[in-house]
């Protein structure tokens, strides 16, 4: 993350190659809208919850468990693979 905040004339060509986004102002716009936060607040994760359920009672998905939600927000591996690649 410091990284991408020292370099970002390089992140931008990054996801212009990665993405295939040719429009260096489209490029731009869509970095500025990604959040790369490993923290998720009390709100997001009630959010998660309830689009769940949006999505369930839509027939989008199946039924799934709270465990399995939690799953999609629980980021302690990346918190472990940071520390460690900081040692």
């Amino acid at each position: 993350m410091e990284w991408m905040d020292d370099n970002p004339d390089e992140v931008i060509d990054r996801v212009m190659d990665i993405s295939g986004i040719q429009d260096e102002d489209l490029a731009r716009t869509v970095q500025e809208k990604i959040t790369y936060n490993l923290s998720f607040s009390d709100d997001q994760i009630s959010d998660i919850y309830t689009t769940r359920d949006f999505y369930i009672e839509q027939g989008v998905i199946d039924e799934t468990t709270d465990e399995q939600v939690a799953e999609m927000y629980d980021v302690s591996f990346m918190e472990s693979w940071q520390e460690s690649n900081n040692e």
